[in-house]
């Protein structure tokens, strides 16, 4: 279970990296860091659409925050393509005792990361859990867990030292391929087909109209709704277009399929007369990039 709080240190105000941002970016700075608390692995952000969607904005932004941060060396990027907090778990974890480095570690193997359409769990992610719960577990089973301040800053650089095994780690396993149980990532259309089947377009398209892409649980939950789609005969066109109906509005935030399947029932029983040229194209379009 994720901390319901973060630290956030008093040195902050007089960093000069953080000083000279431009408040946007500052913002994102701060929403990144209680993101990567509130994802709990150490660092390690959601990938880029979730991001956005959490943070109520775009992909553009956020991939532009986040390649001015890695150059500040607030953010880095690993070696899959994920980003993560640079120091995250040292900041974070720096103060816990050892009953508390034994109960985060068995909350860390008490989670997982899975979904219906495969375990994507990402390589860095299963070898940043290890590197750190073997660091953990060995650190509370030393005699030596009680030191003084010099100590300390020698667990410090064992750290970074780990930290820089973790990354290269990362990219070995990634030159060697995927593994004999494959994963699938978003951008891939194998993601979609084996989620969500028959749906599989239904899927990628309302993700791709509202930025949303479904983890854990939620998978269940879209199925069922994108089932309620097919069954009530609303197109795929009917469906992207109920959602940039309710973006636009603003009245309430898009969070799966069922969210816009009220709006999308009231656009498909309008009457044929009512839709303009500029409907009947936008509906030509999406149907022909689907061919």
């Amino acid at each position: 279970m994720a901390n319901s709080w973060l630290k956030l240190y008093h040195e902050t105000l007089n960093d000069p990296k953080m000083g000279t941002m431009t408040d946007h970016l500052y913002r994102r700075t701060i929403e990144l860091f209680l993101l990567a608390g509130q994802e709990n692995r150490d660092g390690l952000l959601p990938p880029l659409p979730q991001i956005a969607w959490a943070l109520r904005t775009t992909v553009n932004d956020v991939t532009l925050c986040l390649q001015e941060l890695s150059e500040l060396g607030i953010i880095s990027k690993l070696p899959d393509g994920s980003w993560m907090v640079t120091h995250f778990a040292d900041r974070q974890n720096s103060n816990l005792s050892g009953a508390e480095r034994v109960a985060k570690l068995r909350e860390k193997r008490a989670e997982s990361y899975t979904c219906n359409a495969d375990d994507v769990t990402p390589v860095t992610q299963m070898l940043t859990q290890d590197v750190t719960e073997t660091k953990r577990a060995e650190s509370y089973e030393s005699p030596k867990n009680v030191t003084v301040d010099k100590d300390k800053d020698k667990d410090k650089e064992e750290d970074k030292d780990k930290e820089k095994d973790l990354i290269n780690k990362a990219a070995e396993a990634a030159a060697r391929g995927r593994s004999s149980k494959s994963r699938y990532t978003p951008d891939q259309p194998e993601f979609w087909q084996r989620a969500f089947g028959p749906e599989a377009d239904r899927a990628k398209a309302f993700s791709t109209a509202s930025g949303i892409v479904p983890i854990g649980t939620e998978f269940g939950r879209w199925q069922k709704d994108l089932r309620d789609f097919s069954e009530a005969g609303i197109s795929i066109s009917q469906m992207t277009r109920a959602v940039e109906k309710v973006r636009k509005e603003g009245r309430y935030p898009i969070k799966a399929p069922g969210t816009v399947l009220t709006v999308a029932r009231n656009l498909a029983a309008a009457p044929a007369a009512a839709k303009t040229n500029a409907d009947y194209l936008e509906e030509l379009e999406w149907e022909g990039c689907n061919e």
